[in-house]
């Protein structure tokens, strides 16, 4: 196959679109849509390579897997290692173990099914995940094992009979994708089979090749595909649902372009897009895990750690270019022949996978941080650790039952008030809270809290409804309806940016009247201030690497939402006498400013939206000192 400098400018203009935007350059939020130029432009190549063999009678999986291996495999694993080795010394310990699992995964190709499985309720924030790019490599690496099979397996009942299995499958797993986009958003990014209609596009190019009678029709076509593909990044945003409808925008405009096979262009055909896309494989691997450290270190939205970081994955990868991917290609260690050089790339596979493994297995190595003094506190309260809420995590073997339904927070046998905490895990990490604050007073409370399970009684939920947390959220609600005029008040509070985002802010009006028809107190709570990053990662980062950490500093562009969501509870207590609402103010207030963060600069937040044990237990002080405790006594309510 000639050199295609076409293709070699799409490269350069998929990898400059995706860097741009992973370090947050203005004007490229939807440089993500560089990975789709990826996808098309592989899809191209492997069918072509494929369907060559095949007609040449020379095809041999062995040897077609090796080009693979040698294109894919050293530069990553060189990469792993690399940040395995440099993890040690500036991760903390829960980043460096999950450093530890994600690089064994990638080397693996099963990266794209470990960040689907994490995408739960209390998933790191994924643009602190070092190795998170890996999960398009994952994916076509799937595509390069699965592809060639089916080609042989449908070559064996004709041309016709190939090119007709080849468009059903790609137009099955187009509307699986359209599908799983509305159904599990997640799926639909992550999976492979979601996203192989990308890759068999480009394949299309091979299978059904046009011949241009002059070049002036060529050059007409690529022009106007290049310009589609650069009206891709005006009309695609990071609100747009992907892979959606709108992907077919750059998928095809990449499609077109490898069409028009036009090579004398300026716009592609230059020292720069050349250079660029030469070593686009290698700036897209250094490019990510410098924007996510830059992020770990709270310096993501200054221009000139961006510039840096832009410029160093350029070197890095200008580096890993000429010193493993070139030797990678020529270097007869790595080009022995079946299956001894399989065995070269399978050494390189164990030696990085074990590395991984080993650095998981060892926690992180927890031994290289100082402790605080209050390290065991800063976590979520669960039934694990002795606090209350249900927590259905991955690792949870816990059932979903009535017997769980309900636990005691303070039990006291001359109380003469009962009170109830419920809702999702933004009730829950209020648990020490309330604890702390209702000890001296004669009041009995428990809890009744649950994932995903914000405070309503009805069926509706904000998770997924095949989650074993959806169960013992209808468990929950029916106890609540069943036992709510045992209680004297009833503590809600919930996730309300999920809530609101479902359209079912209604519910909590609901829940409302229903409690006090009954003549039941009802205590409103305010969610904390919701960060963009995960806040305690950040500190403790900052704290291992000797780095300062300001709280002011920190971005919060989401909590804009949930600021109004808080004053329109107020509003709804505001309706009743019987309602009440504890704001930010009373919760982290001090002379009308808020201070989510302990005078020793140990932030309350969990992980930018939650409260830890710490922050919530110093927050009770906050709560007892204000108005609204006092109103709540004077009241009868406490």
């Amino acid at each position: 196959m000639n050199f295609r400098y076409d293709i070699n400018g799409l490269r350069a203009f998929a990898v400059l679109a995706v860097v741009l935007f992973h370090f947050s350059v203005p004007g490229f939020s939807a440089g993500f849509l560089g990975v789709d130029v990826f996808f098309v432009i592989s899809g191209y190549l492997m069918t072509a390579i494929v369907l060559r063999n095949i007609d040449q009678s020379q095809f041999s999986l062995i040897e077609y897997y090796l080009a693979r291996s040698r294109r894919i495999i050293p530069a990553l694993a060189v990469l792993c290692l690399v940040l395995l080795l440099v993890g040690y010394w500036i991760l903390i310990p829960k980043d460096y173990e999950l450093l530890g699992k994600h690089a064994a995964a990638s080397i693996g190709f099963i990266s794209n099914e470990t960040y689907l499985a994490e995408s739960g309720y209390f998933d790191a924030l994924s643009h602190e995940k070092l190795l998170l790019h890996t999960w398009s490599l994952s994916v076509e690496w799937q595509f390069y094992l699965i592809f060639p099979v089916i080609i042989l397996l449908l070559a064996r009942f004709g041309s016709v009979a190939m090119k007709f299995g080849y468009v059903a499958i790609l137009i099955l797993s187009f509307v699986i994708a359209m599908y799983q986009q509305h159904a599990a958003p997640d799926e639909a990014y992550f999976r492979f089979y979601t996203r192989v209609w990308e890759m068999m596009l480009g394949g299309l190019v091979v299978l059904f090749p046009y011949e241009f009678r002059n070049q002036v029709s060529q050059k007409i076509l690529y022009y106007v595909m290049l310009a589609l593909l650069i009206l891709s990044m005006c009309v695609i945003g990071q609100a747009t649902p992907w892979p959606g409808y709108l992907t077919l925008l750059p998928v095809l405009a990449t499609m077109g372009v490898i069409y028009a096979g036009y090579q004398q262009s300026q716009a592609f055909n230059n020292a720069v897009f050349q250079w660029l896309g030469a070593r686009s494989y290698s700036i897209y691997l250094w490019h990510w895990p410098l924007s996510a450290l830059l992020v770990l270190g709270g310096l993501a939205k200054q221009p000139e750690w961006q510039v840096a970081g832009i410029l160093v994955s350029l070197v890095a990868g200008h580096f890993s270019y000429l010193y493993v991917e070139q030797v990678a290609a020529k270097a007869k260690v790595f080009r022995l022949p079946g299956y001894k050089g399989l065995l070269i790339f399978v050494l390189l596979f164990v030696l990085v996978w074990l590395a991984g493994r080993f650095v998981f297995v060892k926690d992180g190595f927890p031994e290289r941080m100082v402790e605080t003094g209050v390290d065991e506190m800063l976590v979520m309260p669960t039934r694990a650790n002795g606090w209350c809420f249900n927590d259905f995590d991955k690792r949870s073997k816990t059932e979903p039952s009535q017997d769980i339904a309900l636990c005691s927070l303070l039990e006291k046998d001359t109380a003469v008030k009962r009170g109830l905490l419920f809702g999702d895990s933004f009730a829950a990490h209020y648990e020490p809270l309330w604890k702390n604050a209702l000890q001296t007073r004669n009041v009995q409370l428990d809890s009744m809290t649950t994932n995903w399970c914000y405070p309503s009684i009805s069926r509706e939920f904000i998770g997924k409804k095949t989650h074993r947390s959806y169960q013992q959220c209808l468990i929950n609600r029916q106890l609540l309806e069943d036992t709510a005029a045992e209680y004297d008040f009833i503590i809600i509070a919930g996730h309300w940016q999920k809530v609101a985002a479902a359209g079912r802010m209604s519910d909590i009006k609901e829940l409302v009247e229903f409690l006090s028809s009954k003549e039941i107190s009802v205590i409103l709570m305010a969610s904390p201030t919701i960060y963009d990053v995960d806040v305690l990662k950040r500190y403790r980062f900052s704290e291992l690497n000797g780095l300062s950490f300001d709280l002011a500093t920190v971005s919060k562009q989401a909590d804009a939402v949930v600021r109004q969501l808080n004053d329109d509870l107020k509003d709804i207590a505001e309706e009743r006498e019987t309602v009440y609402m504890v704001t930010r103010l009373d919760l982290f207030g001090n002379h009308e400013s808020l201070m989510e963060i302990s005078e020793d600069n140990i932030p309350y937040s969990l992980d930018g939206r939650h409260l830890s044990v710490f922050g919530s237990m110093q927050s009770a002080s906050s709560l007892t000192d204000s108005a609204i405790f006092l109103d709540l006594i004077n009241h009868g309510t406490l």
